[in-house]
């Protein structure tokens, strides 16, 4: 499970944005340790097109960096996000975590502290539960070093 905030209205995200969180993200989860193989399910909106010469670059360029034997990426076509296994099991998940209640603590000082325990939260919630008998494994991401990652590389 991962919550990352970033972005604000008057930014667009963009390939390198999601190259650069899914480095870090791999990163401190130490994701191609055992794993030479990595599967990505977009949305096919602008910033992941399949035929973008940008976002190419960038997935090979992640690829060769990584070392990975292989990169998988699937983007569903506008209107067909019903084939979209993703999509499909989140609207199924959200309806089932309707009821549950996140209770914030208001002395956290600041949103990362905020985020990380509704991430604990909701990993005690889902962890080992089934979605249509597959037992859903969930691993929390947290903030990086306590603050947010906004997508851009200092």
């Amino acid at each position: 499970m991962f919550i990352r905030p970033f972005g604000s209205t008057s930014d667009k995200a963009t390939s390198e944005m999601h190259i650069n969180n899914l480095q870090q993200i791999a990163i401190e989860n130490n994701w191609f340790l055992h794993r030479s193989v990595l599967t990505i399910i977009s949305d096919n909106g602008p910033d992941w097109k399949t035929d973008c010469m940008a976002n190419i670059y960038n997935f090979g360029r992640f690829l060769e960096e990584n070392k990975l034997d292989a990169l998988i990426w699937v983007s569903y076509a506008s209107g067909n996000s019903r084939y979209n296994p993703i999509e499909r099991m989140f609207s199924h998940l959200t309806n089932l975590i309707a009821n549950v209640i996140i209770d914030l603590d208001p002395t956290f000082s600041n949103i990362n502290h905020q985020l990380d325990s509704a991430l604990v939260e909701l990993n005690k919630y889902w962890h080992n539960k089934k979605y249509d008998k597959f037992k859903i494994d969930c691993r929390p991401v947290f903030s990086v070093n306590g603050n947010s990652f906004y997508g851009h590389q200092e």
